[in-house]
């Protein structure tokens, strides 16, 4: 912390020009390079400090002793920062230095196996630059924490690539897709290419990646597969080891006991596994020679990393395989938002059925509210949902899919429709099973009456059925049927031939093994009830899901929505054409500059915190826009309108100013909710609170603009961290709207 008592009035002084940061003036003495004289040779190691906790993102440097002679880059090591000792990661070794004539030595070697390749680090730069985050917290994600035993187990037994003969080569599914054979091309050619595949219903992700792969391993290249959850990747690894016998497949999800999961990084690392699958976590796997990495089902929330910088697994295989070289196919059964974009920009091929094939490969789609009577318009089971219970019976099994799991899951009061909420903590009433009395999902407060607020009513309905109910209510409709209920914590879940009802809840059908002759969606305009601007997606990813469990249309398979959905989003549905759909959805995004056409920026923290931040932020953005005037001769540093926002405190410290454009209000008075422009170019949202009570607003900018508001962003980060340790802010780039 710098104090003024201890550089007086001059510096008071300089703190006072628009520009000036303290962080940065300090280091920005012109740096003298001089070679480090000693008996090792390139006896100085860059290192980068793999510790979030602490507010710097520089590399530092270190003199090597004699008997760490032999330590190479990307080594772990500790090195002493200021008392404390922390682990760090060698990235670059030479004799140069420009960090004073004495350099600390090394601590200690971790380990003496390199873990850090040059194309992680320069993906770890690329997705922190891209995601406003320290280079450290990239780090982390993308080297898991060492397994002693585990290390050594695995130099003393180093398996070596086998030679291996590949399956024949076939396009397989890809002949029914456009532009499926120009993509297999591509790979065949080694050209670097990008696609999005629109799987059609009846083919499975194994049909999809299997092609491929066998097409990237001809060229002597290894593969990347990402999947969602931990259960489809182990299904597909399953799947790719029958295939592909001959090879060597690592898997590695976060979920992994620590020694497996470093084992497996260490043959990616070694180049022992030429096919790697996996949850989010592999996508920052070191493979070697990467010629095709895979994503499945791209739009499942699982890919948003939970820690900083909180990077989208998509973005971080994009960047991966501009690196590398290397190809990408996204594939899913509804594409996202973002992957329609790029591919109606041109930078991704669309990989989508022919007009052809797609009636033969999906079932019949039909909308219960096209054929209700009257008298059940507003029913929750009209006479269709029977009519195709009883007829899909005769073929075989049927899956009635509703949003909730439970009995009575949401209660409202019979006479006035008031939410039936808990007098204890306000949480939400439910019944959950048939023995059981109201109870709050909260708090778990038992109720024997329930009274309603606005009208004492005491007698309450179901505004959401759960699935145990629906199975009650489906089995007193066809007796001797029998009926399942899926639970979705169940591992999996296969159906044969036999007739009968299974209810499940929606999304569970990447755990459920086998084909019905029939689907009913149940409730599926609650689905649609969400104040996320995801929300049409999310659904159109959950009809398509539940279409890939039943039979196609050529063998008699139907699928039933029932609920009040919109007639354009059916037709895109029924016609699988997710274009048609994302044509006017686009439009609208546009118009709004919602991503992918604007990029947004959460910053969420304390009140002081985010105050300081985007004051930080904006006087950064304008000694920029000044200095970039002066060098063009348009304007000097002195003209810039408004001093710093950031001024020098009694005690020594950094707080947020109170001038704005040369006036003496402060940046909290201006912030009043709604959209401002007091950043040049960034259009800045809010402030509010958000749902955990933090205050929070959002930073909104042209895509092509992000690189520099990204830089100014981390900048902002670092100068208030220093000022302030207190000072905590949380940044998501592109968040959930």
């Amino acid at each position: 912390m710098v104090s003024s008592r201890e550089y007086g009035d001059d510096f008071r002084e300089l703190l006072q020009l628009p520009g000036f940061s303290v962080q940065d003036e300090l280091l920005a003495i012109p740096a003298v390079t001089h070679t480090v004289d000693s008996d090792v040779p390139d006896p100085v190691a860059h290192v980068r400090i793999v510790d979030s906790a602490l507010p710097v993102d520089q590399v530092f440097d270190y003199e090597i002793p004699r008997h760490m002679a032999e330590v190479r880059v990307g080594c772990r090591v500790v090195v002493q920062f200021g008392s404390r000792k922390v682990d760090a990661l060698i990235i670059a070794r030479d004799s140069q230095t420009a960090m004073g004539r004495s350099l600390r030595p090394l601590l200690r070697v971790v380990s003496y196996m390199p873990v850090l390749t040059p194309r992680i680090l320069q993906l770890c730069e690329t997705i922190a630059a891209q995601y406003c985050g320290p280079i450290a917290d990239c780090l982390r994600l993308a080297v898991p924490q060492r397994h002693a035993r585990t290390e050594k187990e695995f130099v003393a037994h180093e398996a070596q690539m086998a030679s291996f003969d590949l399956p024949s080569s076939d396009d397989g599914i890809y002949a029914d897709y456009e532009c499926g054979a120009q993509f297999l091309d591509s790979i065949l050619q080694r050209d670097s290419s990008y696609a999005t595949m629109h799987l059609l219903a009846s083919h499975s992700y194994a049909d999809a990646v299997i092609p491929a792969i066998t097409a990237t391993l001809s060229t002597q290249r290894t593969v990347l597969v990402l999947a969602p959850t931990p259960y489809i990747a182990d299904r597909m690894r399953t799947e790719l080891q029958r295939r592909f016998k001959a090879h060597t497949i690592a898997y590695l999800t976060a979920q992994d006991e620590p020694a497996l999961r470093y084992e497996n990084f260490l043959m990616a690392l070694s180049g022992t596994a030429d096919i790697l699958v996996g949850t989010r976590s592999a996508a920052w796997a070191p493979m070697d020679n990467l010629g095709l990495a895979i994503i499945l089902d791209d739009l499942h929330s699982a890919y948003r990393e939970r820690r900083s910088p909180y990077p989208h697994a998509r973005s971080v295989l994009r960047a991966l395989c501009e690196l590398s070289g290397a190809s990408m196919l996204s594939v899913s059964y509804w594409p996202s938002p973002e992957s329609l974009a790029e591919a109606q920009a041109g930078g991704a091929l669309y990989l989508h059925g022919h007009t052809n094939t797609i009636r033969a490969n999906i079932p019949q789609v039909l909308a219960a509210q096209d054929f209700a009577r009257e008298e059940d318009m507003h029913g929750r089971m009209p006479d269709s949902v029977f009519s195709v219970v009883r007829e899909a019976l005769q073929a075989g099994p049927v899956l009635i899919s509703v949003p909730q799991a439970g009995y009575l899951s949401v209660l409202v009061c019979a006479r006035c429709s008031q939410l039936a909420r808990c007098g204890e903590c306000g949480g939400t009433l439910e019944i959950p099973d048939p023995s059981s009395r109201i109870r709050c999902v909260r708090c778990g407060s038992k109720y024997d009456q329930f009274s309603c607020p606005r009208c004492a009513n005491h007698t309450t309905r179901a505004l959401r059925v759960g699935s145990s109910r629906t199975a009650e209510e489906i089995g007193r409709a066809f007796p001797g049927i029998t009926i399942n209920v899926f639970n979705p914590s169940d591992p999996s879940f296969s159906v044969d031939a036999t007739p009968k009802i299974v209810v499940a809840t929606t999304g569970s059908e990447d755990r459920i093994e086998g084909t019905f002759a029939a689907s009913i969606l149940l409730d599926a305009h609650y689905l649609l009830r969400s104040i996320r601007s995801e929300a049409e997606s999310y659904f159109l990813r959950s009809l398509a899901k539940t279409a890939s469990v039943t039979a196609r249309r050529a063998n008699g398979g139907v699928f039933l929505i029932v609920g009040n959905v919109d007639a354009t989003i059916m037709h895109s549905f029924a016609h699988w054409d997710a274009r048609q759909w994302w044509g006017s959805g686009a439009q609208e995004r546009a118009l709004l500059s919602l991503p992918p056409y604007a990029v947004w920026v959460a910053v969420s923290g304390d009140e002081d915190s985010v105050l300081g931040f985007t004051s930080a932020f904006r006087s950064i953005v304008l000694a920029n826009r000044a200095q970039a005037g002066s060098d063009n001769g348009s304007a000097a540093i002195g003209s810039l309108p408004g001093s710093l926002p950031h001024r020098l405190t009694d005690e020594g410290g950094l707080a947020y100013g109170n001038t704005v454009d040369g006036s003496n209000e402060d940046l909290e008075t201006l912030l009043l909710g709604g959209i401002h422009d007091l950043i040049p170019g960034v259009s800045i949202l809010g402030p509010h609170t958000a749902y955990d009570g933090s205050y929070e607003l959002y930073f909104r900018c042209d895509p092509k603009d992000m690189p520099q508001m990204s830089e100014n962003i981390r900048k902002a980060r670092a100068l208030t961290r220093v000022s302030n340790k207190n000072h905590k802010v949380r940044i998501v780039v592109n968040p959930s709207l």
